[in-house]
């Protein structure tokens, strides 16, 4: 199937859900935005978090891509059909913590869904509630464990075991808790953007070839690095 049809672009929407807070979803909003800017695709961003964090990270960037648009969830469908008249591939979606409106909305649009966790025990108690929640709308997902400390590996592994155990959809790649993702978001960049050949940069790569194949969106140009941790 050609990716234009009649001129409208078959942009793919991938929604971040994340019933807790703090888990990291923001920050792994960007840098999947940024991943797949190097894949070569034209990206947007719906902020619908009342706090405007990508947005205020947004105006501190230089470059022209992800563009960014700060919404309330009755614009989203709105805002998405704009993104695929302007030739979007791909419009991430940010959603704020505890927020049924926003998350609602987000899921009636989204082609797949991504679901940041940290390792603690309180993160993954939420993880079951999203995961319902994103099935239920028959939705693509996955789960990634988000913020690992490099002492924590092998505790990932074991709560990717546990959660793949009872059915989880998680990834085998994690993203570490590294200083590069909150220097260069203070920035207005991203870790592939400061760090192209970082730690931070193969991390992302490797859970944004996985949410690619579940989007169904193909690379444009090739990356950097080939990256395949994953389930």
């Amino acid at each position: 199937m050609p990716d234009n049809l009649c001129g409208v672009t078959l942009m793919k929407v991938v929604a971040l859900l994340a019933w807790k807070g703090g888990v990291g979803k923001s920050t792994l909003t960007i840098n999947l935005a940024a991943a797949a800017i190097e894949d070569g695709h034209k990206v947007g961003i719906i902020d619908l978090d009342p706090q405007s964090s990508l947005s205020e990270w947004s105006d501190r960037r230089e470059a022209e891509q992800p563009f960014v648009s700060d919404a309330k969830p009755r614009a989203v469908a709105q805002i998405v059909e704009a993104g695929r008249g302007l030739g979007l591939d791909l419009m991430l979606i940010d959603t704020p913590p505890n927020a049924t409106d926003e998350v609602e909305a987000a899921l009636a649009v989204a082609d797949a869904v991504v679901i940041p966790t940290g390792v603690a025990l309180f993160d993954l108690k939420a993880v079951t509630r999203t995961v319902r929640a994103a099935t239920q709308a028959n939705k693509p997902t996955c789960v990634v464990l988000n913020r690992v400390g490099n002492r924590s590996d092998r505790e990932a592994a074991r709560i990717r075991r546990e959660l793949n155990h009872i059915g989880m959809p998680i990834l085998r790649s994690v993203i570490h808790d590294l200083k590069v993702f909150p220097r260069s978001a203070d920035a207005g960049q991203t870790a592939i953007e400061v760090e192209p050949e970082g730690k931070g940069a193969l991390d992302v790569r490797a859970v944004w070839k996985h949410v690619s194949k579940q989007a169904s969106l193909r690379a444009k140009t090739r990356t950097r690095k080939n990256a395949s941790e994953i389930v």
